[in-house]
Parts: C-alpha cells; sequence; structure tokens
C-alpha cells in the first residue's frame, strides 16, 4: 500500500466552490481530485523541466540550427508572409 501525507493549503473560496461541484458531477471527494490535479501539475511542470534540460544539453553541445536551417526543414517561406 502506497504511503500518504497530509497537505494542507489555502484556496479561493470561487475555486472550492468549482471544486465540489466537479466534485459532485465525478462521484469523487475533494481529497481525490486535489490529488490528482497536482499529480498533473507535478507531471506537466517534470516534464517540461526535462525538456528545457535537453534543450540546454543540446544547446552546450553544439546541436543548434541557424534560423534559415529550420525554415528550410519545415518549408518555410518568409517572403509570403504579411507584414502586421
Amino acid at each position: 500500500m502506497d504511503k500518504t501525507a497530509v497537505v494542507t493549503t489555502r484556496i479561493d473560496s470561487a475555486l472550492v466552490a468549482r471544486l465540489d461541484s466537479l466534485g459532485r458531477d465525478l462521484d469523487r471527494s475533494r481529497a481525490w481530485l486535489v490529488a490528482l490535479a497536482i499529480e498533473r501539475l507535478v507531471a506537466e511542470e517534470s516534464a517540461l523541466i526535462d525538456a528545457i534540460r535537453a534543450g540546454e544539453a543540446d544547446f552546450a553541445a553544439g546541436r543548434t540550427l541557424s534560423q534559415t536551417e529550420v525554415e528550410q526543414r519545415f518549408g518555410i517561406d518568409r517572403s509570403k508572409r504579411q507584414a502586421a
């Protein structure tokens, strides 16, 4: 069985109301929804940090492309773009 820990936080009452409404709609507890939200946030932010670190490693190793090389690789023709 997984060990658990109690985490306490303060959140806006309007968000609590939305959370409770969602819980009723999904037949899930507030604690279940909060745990799911935290799990998703940690996964998403960890993936972002991993991607940034991989990009930094690529840059440090010289694995880069110029703007022109990117445009050629993806078939981008900037001459056809309209001025903003």
